[in-house]
């Protein structure tokens, strides 16, 4: 029987049940049309790229990969209590930028020019809860909402484009599944996780 890699090392069998995970931050709908508006002004200048649709906007803190069903139930709990440490807070997106360079950008985002001490705390938190569980992940903490991807035979010098400063309120953490549809993906929320430190 074929068998893929699991966490820690641990095999686990073709036919186990596995779950594409990710632990992010939602936005709400109002910010979703700005941010949707900002990629529309993108491709408007020239930018020939893949527009990432606007309800799969977020803000990833901790990408999983596949994931057997069985360690989900400990996943939840590891970010419930994560989540119980720090308090709701805001973060601003002010710019446009791209990985790995804006010289010939392969993924177009909006970000932020300064990190907020809160968010950087949350997303250390997540990570070392993470792995602690035997989770290892190549994510930074570098708060940015994935706006388009762009092919490699289309990859020019990313314009400069000034934004109005967006405020996102972070009042939970979600554990997204990633999944199939419609030829593209979509993003379920499978959990919800308040930030419950008293403000």
């Amino acid at each position: 029987m074929s068998e893929v890699s699991g966490v820690e090392g641990l095999p686990l069998p073709s036919n186990a049940r596995q779950r594409r995970l990710f632990v992010g931050i939602a936005i709400d709908d109002a910010v979703q049309a700005q941010c949707e508006a900002i990629a529309l002004r993108l491709e408007r200048s020239g930018v020939r790229a893949k527009l990432v649709v606007p309800q799969n906007y977020h803000l990833t803190l901790f990408f999983f990969g596949n994931v057997a069903e069985e360690r989900v139930a400990s996943i939840d709990a590891a970010l419930r209590a994560a989540a119980a440490r720090h308090r709701a807070f805001t973060i601003t997106l002010d710019r446009i930028g791209a990985f790995p360079h804006e010289r010939k950008p392969r993924i177009i985002f909006l970000g932020s020019r300064g990190i907020e001490a809160a968010y950087r705390a949350l997303a250390r938190d997540v990570q070392a809860a993470c792995e602690r569980l035997g989770f290892t992940s190549e994510n930074d903490a570098i708060p940015h909402v994935t706006l388009a991807r762009v092919p490699e035979r289309t990859r020019t010098a990313l314009p400069a484009l000034d934004v109005t400063p967006l405020r996102v309120s972070v009042a939970a953490i979600m554990l997204f599944e990633s999944l199939p549809h419609e030829g593209r993906t979509r993003y379920d929320v499978r959990s919800t996780f308040a930030l419950s430190v008293p403000i």
